[in-house]
């Protein structure tokens, strides 16, 4: 993905704002009464900001299935070869009907300035004091002076505002709300697509460790934990590259699933694969004999070799974003790791269990039952975040 020159995008963003600012500065300086459509005319400036939608909403602006208004086709054609304007359709019309406007007066403004017509009768000469020693100096159309022109300019900027707030908001809710819940077209949820987005608000603390308990003795293990805390064995499905063990417990009226996933290899499509294993799962022995009001999933992904992929999708600053009444507790154990080089290593078994996002009392409330409950089964505690674990300590009796 291409990225703006620095000193590109700093000349276009001042150059753009100071010609904004100089309108509102015009209309303020002939009567302050006109303040609230000066603001406006500066807030309108907001939204050309290069790449508003990676600073505001903190989306990818990748072009994969990876992102969820990418796959809804909120795109523009051709969105990648772009470095300033915005990638999302809406965002991007609303970009261009403020530069249209924007243009549209500054060529009469200018045509005022430089024509070598008398036109003395027809302007106002408008000095505006700066720090410098000089003062910019306008000449103004008188029209633009007028009530019926200033009132109908303001509402114009307004309107502009509020549209861009508009689908602003929708971008950011349908982009989040993707994160937190997805069904397919038969209703069955869907934990496995858009699992981590970046991180955004409230402090991020996932838990890291290195897990050295041998890989033949973590399934037996957890195997004897579930039981000792309530689960019960439903099923294993062999897939091509590994298994899913499922586990269910029904606590405090709430149906809580256990899965440990073993795969080879991160991919995209692995986890499709995962999301129809579930749904068979959800469809065999959830559906008609649960309550499903309220469902938490907790799910192990061990991955045999890392690659890059995985490194982008559980490794960086990302977390999973909860929804009511169909939480995710997300943990990944990989086995060998991938380098800055892109090498293959063997090391220590790296285990992450991925932070909630938001900051809302009840999710992290959520957040913390279910994560002592996954450390638990792990034989973890929360002392061990950030060191390593090699099976020997004494843990709480389960």
């Amino acid at each position: 993905m291409k990225k703006p020159r620095s000193v590109t995008y700093i000349f276009v963003w001042f150059v753009v704002y100071f010609i904004n600012l100089n309108l509102a500065m015009t209309w303020f300086a002939y009567d302050d009464k006109y303040y609230f459509y000066c603001i406006g005319c500066i807030l309108s400036g907001v939204y050309l900001k290069p790449q508003i939608d990676k600073n505001i909403i903190n989306t990818d602006r990748e072009l994969s299935s990876y992102n969820p208004l990418y796959v809804r086709g909120y795109f523009r054609k051709d969105a990648e070869k772009s470095e300033y304007w915005s990638f999302l359709k809406g965002i991007f019309y609303c970009q261009v009907a403020i530069i249209v406007f924007w243009v549209s007066i500054w060529i009469i403004i200018f045509t005022y300035q430089f024509c070598p017509v008398d036109w003395s009768e027809r302007v106002v000469m408008l000095r505006i004091p700066t720090i410098v020693s000089s003062d910019i100096v306008f000449r103004m159309p008188v029209f633009f002076y007028s009530k019926l022109m200033i009132h109908s300019m303001g509402i114009l900027f307004w309107i502009c505002n509020i549209i861009w707030i508009i689908i602003f908001n929708y971008y950011g809710r349908r982009y989040y709300k993707d994160f937190s819940y997805m069904e397919d077209l038969h209703g069955i949820w869907m934990p496995f697509r858009y699992i981590a987005k970046p991180h955004g608000f409230g402090y991020y603390r996932p838990f890291d460790c290195n897990y050295c308990v041998p890989k033949e003795k973590i399934r037996g293990n957890l195997m004897e934990s579930t039981q000792k805390m309530g689960y019960q064995y439903i099923n294993t499905v062999k897939t091509y590259s590994g298994y899913t063990d499922s586990y269910l417990r029904v606590k405090k009226g709430e149906l809580q699933i256990f899965q440990v996933v073993y795969i080879q290899t991160y991919s995209e499509e692995v986890m499709e694969r995962q999301n129809e294993i579930f749904a068979d799962f959800w469809v065999r022995c959830i559906e008609n004999k649960y309550k499903t009001d309220n469902v938490s999933l907790s799910f192990l992904l061990c991955v045999e070799q890392g690659n890059q992929e995985l490194e982008e999708r559980f490794w960086k600053v990302l977390s999973v974003n909860p929804q009511k009444r169909r939480n995710r507790l997300v943990a990944v154990l990989k086995f060998e790791g991938i380098s800055d080089n892109g090498k293959i290593y063997s090391g220590k078994p790296s285990l992450r269990i991925l932070e909630c996002s938001g900051i809302m009392k009840r999710k992290r409330k959520k957040y913390i039952e279910m994560r002592a409950d996954f450390l638990k089964l792990m034989g973890l505690k929360e002392c061990n975040n950030h060191r390593s674990y090699w099976g020997y300590e004494d843990s709480e009796e389960l």
